[in-house]
């Protein structure tokens, strides 16, 4: 079976599981609109969930290219970090908001967590510790535990990446204003960077 089938499979069903989700998207109807036997999604992907994943890893890697760029660059450990946060939330809230269905569905428990999901996750964190430890040694950054920092940091993001599919949002999710986004991302770095806790203009006690 040719790489034309498996890539006309891949293109109907990002739509389909976008639009219903992993549970009500039909592999049958799937195949029937990508014009193939329904033997080549066993052929190309070896079951629905294998689809599914494979879709995953299609939409996420635009995203892990966008992520490497930035970190061979020649920008601060502090700008890449702020970049990074970023480049996550205007990917996963304005240019592909198929991806919040798709990680909603995955961490509902309709199937075990692919590898793949959890490599990105993996690489994802790895990346960031290894920016803010090179931030640390280079006195941009203070010392802290960096696996929380990690799973803080894009932690900020998840309510407004699973809030509307997990709340069953009906119909195919849209991307949230970039107005919006900006503020998110404004706020969320604020806050990380700059923490609640008002200091006093002299002393830098907390009020």
């Amino acid at each position: 079976m040719n790489n034309g089938n498996k890539s006309s499979i891949l293109t109907v069903a990002a739509k389909h599981f976008a639009d219903k989700g992993f549970v009500a998207a039909s592999v049958k109807e799937i195949v029937t609109e990508a014009g193939v036997n329904i033997s080549a999604v066993a052929y190309h992907f070896g079951s629905k969930e294998g689809l599914f994943t494979a879709v995953f890893v299609k939409k996420i890697e635009p995203l892990r290219q966008l992520a490497i760029k930035l970190m061979q660059s020649n920008k601060t450990c502090t700008e890449k970090i702020r970049e990074l946060f970023q480049i996550y939330a205007v990917y996963f809230l304005c240019t592909e908001p198929s991806l919040r269905v798709i990680y909603a569905d995955m961490l509902s428990g309709h199937f075990r967590l692919p590898k793949e999901a959890t490599m990105m996750v993996e690489w994802r964190n790895k990346i960031f510790i290894d920016t803010f430890k090179r931030g640390i040694k280079n006195g941009e950054l203070r010392k802290c535990d960096l696996e929380t920092a990690a799973w803080c940091f894009f932690g900020m993001l998840m309510p407004y990446i699973l809030y509307e599919p997990i709340g069953g949002a009906g119909g195919k999710l849209k991307p949230y204003p970039r107005e919006f986004v900006n503020r998110i991302i404004n706020s969320a770095l604020d806050i990380y960077f700059n923490g609640i806790a008002g200091k006093s203009p002299k002393s830098g006690k907390d009020r």
